[in-house]
């Protein structure tokens, strides 16, 4: 069983509503507390003109700390009773996709692995929608939620390395930091523009037809921050099929037994899946 990493972002708003979420005490609600409070309730949205319903499970895993749910989609489905003379019924079915959101603020925090199964649709795509949905409510919630891909950057510097004295052009797209607790000269610059002129995105394009030369410490900085779920990274080649980071997402393999799929099975294993590649995040940073 396959999920999809990302990331979220959340960015506040410039100026609080008189009617926001906040706690029981009436004191502002930080990240976590916020995000624990908004996917612990039933949410109906849209996704592509069809209706979709978010879902938290209370009854996840003992001392399990993440917010464990499903995005489900209502169908009909036409059968025979064969308690009637096997005439024509219609009946409801819903049809779900698990989702997990780790809530925390650690450096690999604010993450959700999400079920890419087409039962209903992109697992990514739904979530993207339920997104929208939560960041339009009214009266306005205290954040902003940026939801992006985790990718893999490799695969952006063997693209350069591939087409060396070749890259025409390197666009990023990224969030203003909020989580990573990075201190490279790309996130300080971020955070002067996050703090001084109130940016919550930086679209940057840089060209030259003679080619580029963008293995440098700064350009580094910036893919790692995009690939970790900060945005996005594209560039050109002379000659060759533009880079798109968002073609390499990266996955997490949850090891479901497919002869005994039970409901509790299928989610522990996601849990144990998702709690391997936090440990090994945390690994890759320390080494």
């Amino acid at each position: 069983m396959r999920f999809e990493l990302a990331r979220l972002f959340l960015l506040e708003r410039k100026q609080s509503d008189a009617f926001e979420r906040r706690a029981a005490d009436g004191s502002k609600l930080n990240r976590e507390q916020w995000l624990r409070e908004v996917f612990s309730q039933e949410i109906d949205f849209i996704h592509r003109k069809s209706e979709r319903r978010f879902v938290p499970d209370q009854s996840r895993p003992k001392g399990e700390q993440r917010i464990v749910a499903r995005i489900g989609r209502k169908t009909l489905s036409h059968e025979n009773d064969p308690n009637d003379h096997l005439k024509e019924i219609t009946r409801e079915q819903w049809r779900a996709c698990l989702v997990i959101i780790d809530p925390t603020s650690h450096d690999d925090g604010q993450k959700v692995a999400i079920e890419t199964s087409s039962i209903v649709g992109s697992g990514f795509g739904n979530f993207e929608s339920l997104i929208t949905t939560i960041n339009g409510h009214s009266p306005p919630e205290p954040f902003v939620i940026e939801l992006h891909s985790i990718t893999d950057q490799t695969t952006f510097w063997e693209y350069v390395d591939r087409h060396k004295g070749k890259i025409t052009s390197i666009a990023l797209e990224v969030v203003m930091p909020n989580m990573f607790g990075g201190s490279s000269s790309f996130e300080e610059d971020a955070k002067q523009l996050r703090d001084k002129e109130k940016a919550r995105k930086i679209k940057e394009t840089i060209e030259n037809e003679d080619g580029l030369e963008p293995e440098t410490e700064r350009m580094r900085d910036a893919v790692s921050y995009a690939t970790r779920g900060g945005g996005k990274v594209k560039a050109k080649a002379k000659g060759a099929t533009p880079y798109d980071s968002t073609r390499d997402k990266k996955y997490i393999e949850a090891d479901v037994d497919s002869e005994n799929r039970d409901i509790n099975q299928k989610t522990e294993a996601a849990i144990e899946a998702f709690n391997k590649d936090e440990n090994e995040a945390v690994v890759e940073k320390e080494v």
